[in-house]
């Protein structure tokens, strides 16, 4: 399963010894080769979980920016085997990241609400739009020299493209949401391995309400399955509830 470039990451990650599920007995470290480079520490942090064998390795934007990167587990105790989780990154969505910075660099830079949001996405799509309409050209927003409104306006479409507007605006929300901004996942299921099974995902429109039931835009189902003891999922997918 493919990483996010330059985005910090959590996976969960198990221990063995002799191919048995093993309780590291000592202080862990890790470091990591990005892109075939020396291996060095991580800016992240591995930390056990509990007294089990399971860790959860928490990589920082400096981990995951490469386009290949292994990162090796140590237990200084001696009683787990070392650990090697390799991982491989894709680009980010570019396409939404546009859109964010047109808005950012053309609105007001203050998101209070939805409605913020959907006035600053109307600004930015006519700053960089050409204005030319049919009976004259408007050279900034408010200029409407040479344009005359005439009984052909159809309030009808007018709605019908303010309501796709407010259709794109939500589709970013969701969109930043699944980049991990204002995320949440809990209801946590494992198997005998530690490995996560399934888990409940949502992403909220208000930093302060994560982890809350407010300001919920979106919630998701996840699941994962493996085969035999292999830490790699077999299948993995997030649907949408």
């Amino acid at each position: 399963m493919a990483w996010q470039y330059g985005v910090a990451q959590t996976v969960a990650v198990t221990f063995y010894s002799a191919g048995e599920p093993t309780a590291p007995t000592g202080a862990l470290s890790a470091t990591i080769s990005k892109d075939g480079g020396a291996f060095a520490s991580i800016s992240g942090t591995v930390t056990q979980i509990g007294a089990t064998a399971c860790a959860l390795l928490s990589l920082a934007i400096a981990d995951t920016t490469c386009d290949a990167g292994v990162v090796k587990i140590t237990d200084a105790g001696g009683t787990a085997d070392d650990r090697y989780v390799e991982f491989t990154t894709e680009a980010e969505w570019t396409t939404t990241d546009d859109l964010v910075d047109d808005v950012w660099a053309a609105g007001s830079r203050t998101l209070t609400g939805f409605g913020t949001l959907v006035a600053d996405v109307a600004t930015a799509v006519w700053t960089a739009v050409a204005r030319t309409i049919t009976g004259g050209t408007v050279t900034t927003v408010g200029d409407k020299t040479g344009y005359a409104l005439t009984a052909a306006y159809d309030a009808a479409q007018t709605a019908a493209q303010a309501a796709d507007l407010a259709t794109v605006a939500a589709d970013v929300l969701r969109t930043l949401g699944l980049a991990q901004e204002n995320q949440h996942i809990d209801n946590v299921t494992t198997d005998i391995y530690g490995r996560m099974t399934s888990a409940r995902m949502r992403t909220y429109s208000a930093a302060g309400s994560v982890g809350t039931d407010s300001d919920v835009l979106a919630t998701y189902t996840i699941t994962a399955t493996y085969t035999g003891a292999e830490e790699a999922p077999t299948t993995y997918s997030v649907v949408r509830v």
